[in-house]
């Protein structure tokens, strides 16, 4: 029997609903209106995937070559088509077209199943995208545009290294396809970036590549993980401050006293430099005498020294200094120049030395106030936290027991002399 070559382009405007088989059943075809992925049904036998009604023996569709009239019903599905049947050459041609009347409960019931899903993936507080071969956004869920600052409407004129710093253009999405390939899934953290801010943040994806409907799409889900890694910054910061004290502290234990002002200068630029000050410094309160002198001083490179500029300060000029002290609390000043209308006094005190931010800490020996610790910042405004200010406060503590503890020594010393 002679093969006659029927031309696909010509079946999809009939329909695009065919099947075409061998005269053994085994499909050498079907069309895009089933949504299959063609490569796999070609080469399998039809009655895996459809049943024949109105042309069967035993259960099985009979080749014949009459035209005939029938119904094609999908296995996994409660899809009919009408249409017929007919052998060209040595080739079994369907064509055909939905029933109305059987589809329109199951596209009612499908549009429901489809609504049902779209909510329940907008619900998920996690981000998915779905992504083209070529970087296109093929899909994003309600999380996803919020975070992402896009419409999902219009999202395939996004790439996805628009909104993924990592990927330069094509070339790197492609390599990411091909590593994803060799894997079921991939798993990293990453960053994302809203396209309309261009601000950044953190997330955990997982990737997946899947194939829907005949097309390969690169499916990302991404949790948003800025909390956790504010969190683990605060850990980190805090192990490292204890890791600092712990340093401070044991340089003050066995510290003589020819060695006790090498030490304090030691301590104040390891205090500056781990909260980014570009001053530190000691001052001791004459409470009697109503002054203030600068007794211990560290400089960041480039930063001019006080200290000399900084000996028997009036308490008149700094009282709300002062009075916040003796209630125990620091003195914290975000923006100096805007002492300049709130407290004129000290805006010119604080101006000449160049300081935009300060944090003062008071030092109390038992319950008397003796003076105070401080951190400025000169080159940039800095936002002093509570975790600075209980640096200053336990340095503040191992002070005032490392100058007791030598004031002891010196009595104990000087007794024992005099016996």
């Amino acid at each position: 029997m002679q093969s006659n070559r029927i031309p696909l382009t010509f079946l999809e405007k009939v329909s695009p609903f065919y099947v075409l088989t061998n005269l053994h059943g085994k499909i050498t075809s079907v069309g895009p209106g089933f949504g299959f992925d063609h490569d796999s049904l070609v080469d399998t036998h039809l009655n895996l995937h459809f049943e024949v009604i109105g042309n069967e023996q035993d259960g099985e569709f009979t080749w014949t070559q009459e035209q005939e009239d029938l119904k094609l019903k999908e296995k996994n599905s409660e899809q009919i088509f009408n249409g017929c049947y007919c052998i060209e050459g040595e080739t079994g041609v369907f064509i055909l077209k939905n029933n109305p009347a059987t589809n329109a409960l199951q596209q009612n019931e499908d549009k429901t199943t489809h609504d049902l899903l779209q909510e329940i993936i907008d619900q998920s507080p996690d981000a998915i995208h779905i992504v083209t071969d070529d970087g296109a956004l093929f899909y994003v869920n309600k999380t996803a545009g919020k975070r992402l600052g896009i419409n999902r409407n219009t999202c395939r004129q996004f790439r996805i290294w628009d909104i993924v710093p990592r990927y330069k253009g094509l070339e790197d999405w492609k390599s990411q396809i091909e590593l994803l390939k060799q894997s079921d899934k991939m798993v990293f953290e990453g960053v994302n970036r809203n396209v309309l801010t261009q601000n950044t943040f953190p997330v955990d994806i997982t990737l997946r590549y899947k194939s829907i409907r005949g097309q390969f799409f690169t499916i990302a889900n991404l949790t948003d993980i800025t909390e956790r890694k504010k969190a683990e910054s605060r850990l980190h910061g805090e192990l490292q401050m204890q890791e600092l004290l712990i340093k401070i502290a044991s340089s003050f234990i066995n510290v003589h006293a020819d060695g006790f002002d090498g030490a304090i200068r030691d301590a104040l630029e390891k205090l500056g430099g781990f909260v980014q000050a570009d001053r530190a410094y000691i001052f001791d309160y004459d409470l009697e005498k109503q002054t203030c002198k600068n007794t211990y001083e560290w400089c960041e490179a480039g930063i001019t020294p006080e200290i000399d500029n900084l000996q028997d300060v009036p308490l008149e000029y700094i009282p709300q200094w002062v009075e916040t002290h003796k209630r125990g609390l620091s003195f914290y000043v975000p923006s100096v120049d805007k002492l300049k209308l709130t407290d004129p006094g000290l805006y010119e005190v604080l101006k000449p030395q160049g300081i935009k931010s300060l944090l003062a800490v008071p030092l109390f020996n038992q319950s008397m106030l003796t003076g105070f610790i401080g951190f400025d910042s000169v080159k940039n405004h800095y936002k002093y936290t509570e975790r600075e200010k209980g640096i200053l406060a336990l340095f503040g503590h191992m002070l005032i027991n490392a100058k007791n503890r030598l004031r002891w020594e010196k009595e104990h010393f000087s007794h024992k002399k005099a016996s």
